[in-house]
């Protein structure tokens, strides 16, 4: 395959680190060549998620007694729920698109573990002070959490590769 030079149009080989006619380095064109563009829905869908999962956080750090609130408690669960589950969805809209980037077995491992750490909290939400043996809002997120370290290290290869 052979790349163009973006400052002077000359044709090099595809291994060529720098053009032969004008010197301009060629790799860090290749790194920000335009590759497949992830849907601007994604994006939103999966910031809002971020935003609302942070804000699931902060009645802890105004103040811990704030969290001793019934609906408090419900609301940062609500968070703990809703804000991995859109950053799920918003991964499911990118498609084809991120899983080029990061790698397909990654993103899949970040889809299930996401929505396994948000869904997992709605129990919660109904009933937070049910004691049952095997709490699904405390299991759900440490096998969702695993299956999101899994997909970075999976990551890894793919990225290094650009």
């Amino acid at each position: 395959m052979i790349r163009s030079c973006p400052s002077c149009g000359r044709a090099n080989s595809d291994t060529a680190r720098f053009c032969v006619s004008c010197g301009t380095t060629l790799e860090a064109v290749s790194l920000l060549a335009p590759g497949p563009r992830i849907p601007a829905a994604s994006l939103v869908v999966g910031s809002i998620g971020l935003f609302i999962w942070g804000l699931g956080s902060f009645p802890w750090v105004i103040s811990p007694n704030l969290y001793q609130h019934n609906i408090v408690e419900k609301l940062t669960y609500f968070a703990w729920g809703v804000g991995p589950t859109l950053i799920a969805i918003g991964l499911l809209l990118a498609g084809s698109s991120a899983s080029e980037k990061i790698g397909k077995a990654s993103v899949s491992l970040w889809i299930i573990g996401l929505f396994m750490i948000g869904v997992s909290q709605f129990p919660s939400v109904v009933n937070p002070y049910a004691t049952v043996e095997f709490r699904v809002d405390y299991a759900g997120p440490a096998i969702g959490y695993i299956l999101l370290g899994i997909g970075v290290v999976t990551a890894i290869p793919m990225v290094a590769k650009r």
